[in-house]
């Protein structure tokens, strides 16, 4: 135990303490364009890429192009991880 103990030391301090989550997303959303949140709307609602083009007049790539930006400016790299952070809204 004793050689594990400077290990999980170092990784402990390493790292990051999280903001609670009502703070990351009134951050993050604030971040958004009016554009970005509305795509965020429909992805909310369910629909795919191809039906949120044709809500909003938009191709689908476009509809992609704009949930790349969204995915970076929350951090994440996923449709449900962008909703549950966005889910308080």
């Amino acid at each position: 135990m004793g050689m594990l103990m400077p290990h999980i030391d170092n990784t402990l301090r390493k790292i990051q303490h999280l903001e609670p989550m009502e703070d990351v997303a009134m951050a993050t959303s604030s971040e958004l364009s009016m554009r970005e949140l509305e795509i965020i709307h429909w992805v909310k609602s369910g629909k795919t890429n191809h039906e949120i083009g044709m809500i909003l007049q938009i191709s689908q790539n476009t509809v992609k192009s704009h949930l790349k930006r969204i995915f970076n400016k929350l951090n994440v790299s996923r449709r449900a991880q962008a909703v549950a952070i966005l889910s308080g809204q």
